[in-house]
């Protein structure tokens, strides 16, 4: 490759200089893309080598390709600095995604190793912002900072890989205070939080409230079957059990743990276990991303939302 025209302005050219390929094409010129895989203009067949595409004398991307399939990658700025880079560990069978800043600064790094996403790490002015950490091949946790280092949610995930692409589906999110006590968790099911018990939090982390949600939306949560309240120390105040909508039959508790009444309400428990739209967007750093509510959350790897039938 040491013989690509502007190569050696390039951040790493030491490092690729010497890589060799049967075919070297312009990207701009001699490729088309079809359904994402890569065919040579001139004959129309699926392209196996690199390519090189240019802004005027500024290379911009180096691609390799085999029978079409982008395989690996390198994408820099203007100044021949590196922007991203996909690379692969054949011995690990892992691929190693990294992006950095203009000031070459890392700004993310992705490891898959077997098709799952293994590690993660997004920075902000090279300030640790969100890290995955792998269970094993199919479990993890994101952890969200809050730029100081105190961690402001986590969510839990359960992965899955379709046709080579990694998804995330959450199995639990807890969101923390700033005394770094839990204060919400919300327990997901194959992609939703209906039907799943729901809890919030004292600030001093002992539980406060707990239901079963009916809908799939965090902010406008509506309550069923089930809703209990405790008190700061941890003892259960009331239990109550639906009998129809908005409308329950209560046990309330002493101090001591023993009954002290039962009866009929009505009342609209929601308010007590949805989340503020604040909290929502600033604080689910997972959620701001992708902006959805009131739907499956399945999301592939790269955060964006995806509809649960491309999984099928």
């Amino acid at each position: 490759m040491e013989n690509i025209s502007d190569i050696s302005k390039l951040e790493n050219f030491s490092k690729i200089k010497n890589i060799e390929a049967e075919k070297i094409l312009d990207y701009d010129t001699q490729i088309v893309l079809n359904n994402n895989l890569a065919y040579e203009k001139e004959n129309n067949k699926l392209f196996t080598g690199i390519t090189v595409q240019k802004i005027k004398d500024n290379i911009k991307n180096i691609n390799f390709y085999e029978n079409g399939n982008l395989i690996s990658y390198y994408k820099y700025f203007l100044d021949g600095n590196i922007e991203e880079t996909k690379e692969i560990d054949k011995k690990k069978n892992q691929v190693i995604i990294q992006k950095y800043d203009k000031n070459k600064k890392t700004a993310s790094q992705k490891i898959y190793e077997n098709g799952f996403l293994k590690s993660e790490n997004q920075y902000i002015n090279g300030i640790l912002a969100t890290e995955y950490k792998s269970n094993g091949k199919e479990n993890g946790k994101f952890i969200y900072y809050n730029g100081n280092k105190k961690v402001l949610s986590e969510m839990e995930v359960l992965q899955t890989n379709k046709k080579g692409q990694s998804y995330q589906m959450p199995k639990t999110i807890k969101i923390f205070g700033k005394n770094g006590k839990i204060e919400r968790e919300y327990t997901f099911e194959n992609g939703t939080l209906e039907n799943q018990t729901q809890k919030v939090y004292y600030p001093n982390g002992n539980l406060k409230y707990t239901g079963i949600a009916k809908n799939n939306d965090m902010i406008n949560m509506e309550i069923k079957d089930l809703y209990e309240e405790y008190n700061s120390n941890g003892a259960k105040i009331m239990s109550c059990k639906e009998i129809e909508t908005d409308k329950w039959s209560c046990e309330y508790y002493k101090k001591n743990g023993e009954l002290k009444i039962r009866k009929q309400i009505k009342k609209d428990f929601s308010k007590n276990l949805s989340t503020s739209k604040y909290i929502y967007d600033s604080e689910i750093e997972f959620f701001k991303i992708c902006g959805r509510r009131n739907r499956k959350y399945i999301f592939d790897d790269s955060r964006k939302y995806i509809d649960v039938s491309e999984l099928k």
